[in-house]
């Protein structure tokens, strides 16, 4: 069952067992349910806080931007690597009380791969190390084709169709090419 698990918060359930991110507070308080992916990422901030009509919620990133937005949730995009922070400051009645959401990690996602064909040999123009690379035919892994190139003449026989490479990230990062049909 969905709901708020917390005893803190103004609508604990307890017969909920699994945390929605429903709970509300009298103070400041924040709920993200990703905070960890790759770039571009956005999350979805949801604001836990009764927010009174006098109220102010200033959203501090540490990316650099800050929002001001008493609703229930917004989203906001991480648009480079990195590992970010989320200060929320909430003013009422002369009081205020913060809150803050650390480590939220935006991994880098690898080039996408621009990619020719020469005579039977596809490449890559672009690609880089530090990341995997696979080639696939019509939508399908080719086996042992995970390099820079793809040597369409040394696979015993000739293969026609549609190709793409994609790079991906060892944190499961990933772009792929546009196809070039052989």
């Amino acid at each position: 069952y969905y709901g708020c698990t917390d005893v803190a918060a103004i609508n604990f359930d307890p017969t909920t067992n699994f945390n929605d991110g429903s709970c509300m507070y009298l103070e400041a308080s924040l709920f993200v349910a990703t905070t960890e992916g790759c770039d571009p990422l956005t999350i979805n901030v949801i604001n836990q806080t009764v927010a009174y009509p006098e109220s102010v919620c200033e959203f501090i990133f540490s990316s650099g931007d800050t929002i001001y937005n008493c609703g229930s949730s917004f989203n906001y995009t991480f648009s480079e690597p990195g590992n970010f922070s989320i200060t929320y400051n909430y003013y009422f009645d002369g009081f205020p009380s913060s809150a803050q959401l650390n480590n939220i990690i935006v991994n880098a996602t690898p080039l996408t791969p621009i990619i020719t064909e020469n005579n039977g040999v596809l490449s890559c123009a672009n690609c880089t190390g530090g990341v995997n690379y696979q080639w696939t035919l019509n939508n399908a892994n080719i086996q042992n084709a995970n390099n820079t190139s793809f040597n369409n003449l040394q696979t015993g026989q000739f293969l026609s169709g549609d190709f793409q490479l994609t790079s991906s990230s060892d944190q499961g990062c990933s772009s792929t090419s546009n196809t070039e049909f052989v």
